[in-house]
């Protein structure tokens, strides 16, 4: 009875560890999609420097800025209107 009952927990352990693992995996997944998003400014910036002049108007979801020194996302209005873009701690957030 002792042993049927180690075993039984052993068994449940694993699977509950797999689909842990599988739902973390999913998880982080996810969020990569979410990293690709990207917001078409509507008044292009002064001081943002793109690497090509054709992306000069678009900053990624998730961009570096820096309140002080850098801050590409200052109340820039994004996506025709529908977005407005602040720089959150260190990264550009709608």
């Amino acid at each position: 009875m002792a042993s049927s009952l180690l075993k039984l927990a052993a068994i449940l352990s694993l699977v509950f560890s797999i689909l842990l693992a599988l739902n973390t995996q999913i998880t982080l997944s996810s969020d990569i999609e979410d990293d690709d998003e990207e917001y078409v400014l509507d008044t292009p910036l002064e001081g943002f420097r793109s690497r090509s002049r054709f992306l000069a108007s678009v900053i990624k979801k998730g961009a570096r800025c820096n309140a002080e020194r850098n801050n590409i996302c200052n109340g820039v209005s994004a996506n025709n209107g529908t977005g407005l873009l602040y720089c959150c701690k260190k990264h550009c957030r709608n």
